[in-house]
């Protein structure tokens, strides 16, 4: 079985030399034609012959070399052939959980839910080999092997999902298992070149199943979503770029139902993502700018405007202001703003807002294994006590790590 590949090359060298050696064929027939007046009859002849075989060259490179440039330019994934008023919805695109299955590590991203930490994935020191958080509500996990994911959780629909990799070589993927609500598996099933695949997708035990062409470049991914029938359901458009060492995606476009939507990434100079705009809400993040913290937010803004797992309804479409303050060793110390589940049962409101301190358990290493919360809630003025909430951590090592 074959895996897909994310092809990361470029040709603008390659397209660069073949347009030199144009340029210099044709100079050197110039200086043949100049020159040859007052050569000898031998050298006339074999100048004569030179010219013709420039000549000939020349010509061939003229009409073959644009063919063979656009046969190299990097393909763009293309627009949908099909026709968009007959596309009926697919589950969730693909291409953003294979880029970021491509990534060394897991960063926080200001899109996920409030009850997950910043730093619920990084370590102070040590060479981790697995990390789970444990919430009230779920569990997430992070693994490596030789240096590349193998377990990571990923938004999906506004909802983190697990999902687990089985591998063929480092950027090379073979199968994921999706764990959301429900659980799904996707395997490439067919492979026409590096480049252009098909993959299926199964939802559980004799649940739907779908199938998608895909197509990759150092652009991005492209993916049309089938039923067993053959009936186009929805094309997605996934754009890469870089941010810091990993290739990243840029914006996700899709098409179906005769609509089309577009969610857009940006990140800072280090590679943090610091806006996302997308259906489910707006997003973005301050982060310091300087030495071991300069993956940790100092300000968060939220939105949200579709109420996923983790969110609190009654907050969906208010703007959601917080400030973070971090130690000199890298631990997130206190954050005020307007927090969800500030006060069981009762409706949010401009007037309420939260200051939370933490405290914390730590292992050998300096790595927090729980996180608890001192939360403070302001209302009316005053500053009343609330329930917090504890954290847990499982922090795996390497040998010698």
């Amino acid at each position: 079985m074959q895996g897909l590949i994310i092809d990361e090359t470029d040709n603008t060298d390659k397209n660069k030399f073949y347009r030199l050696f144009i340029l210099v064929s044709l100079v050197f027939s110039w200086l043949l034609r100049l020159f040859r007046p007052r050569a000898s009859r031998i050298l006339k002849g074999i100048m004569g012959q030179c010219s013709f075989f420039i000549f000939v060259l020349v010509m061939f490179l003229s009409v073959g070399t644009p063919r063979f440039l656009r046969a190299q330019e990097s393909r763009v994934p293309p627009e949908p052939e099909v026709d968009q008023e007959s596309l009926h919805g697919a589950p969730f695109p693909i291409g953003p959980i294979l880029m970021t299955a491509l990534q060394k590590d897991i960063t926080w991203r200001p899109d996920w839910a409030i009850s997950i930490p910043p730093d619920a994935f990084a370590l102070t020191s040590g060479q981790p080999v697995s990390i789970t958080l444990v919430l009230e509500e779920a569990e997430y996990r992070v693994c490596w092997k030789n240096g590349s994911l193998t377990e990571f959780p990923v938004l999906v629909q506004g909802s983190l999902a697990q999902v687990r990799i089985n591998r063929i070589a480092a950027k090379k993927i073979e199968r994921l298992t999706i764990t959301t609500d429900r659980s799904w598996e996707f395997a490439i099933i067919r492979q026409d070149n590096p480049y252009r695949s098909l993959g299926r997708l199964t939802e559980g035990e004799g649940g739907e199943v779908y199938f998608i062409a895909l197509e990759s470049n150092h652009t991005g991914i492209s993916e049309t979503w089938y039923d067993p029938a053959g009936n186009a359901l929805e094309f997605f458009t996934s754009r890469s770029r870089y941010a810091g060492e990993d290739l990243c995606i840029g914006s996700l476009v899709s098409y179906a139902e005769g609509n089309t939507s577009t969610e857009w990434y940006e990140y800072d100079s280090f590679g943090n993502v610091s806006a996302i705009a997308a259906a489910q809400g707006r997003f973005s993040a301050l982060y310091y700018q300087k030495g071991y913290q300069a993956s940790y937010p100092r300000y968060w803004e939220r939105q949200v405007l579709e109420a996923a797992t983790g969110e609190d309804p009654a907050l969906t479409g208010q703007v959601q202001h917080y400030t973070l303050q971090w130690d000199e060793q890298g631990f997130l110390v206190r954050m005020q703003g307007f927090l969800v589940r500030m006060i069981e049962g009762s409706d949010p409101g401009p007037e309420m807002s939260a200051d939370i301190r933490y405290e914390y358990t730590l292992d050998k290493r300096g790595n927090w294994t729980e996180r608890r919360e001192i939360r403070m809630i302001r209302r009316l003025g005053v500053l009343v006590p609330s329930p917090g909430l504890t954290i847990k951590r499982h922090i795996t090592y390497a040998v010698g790590g």
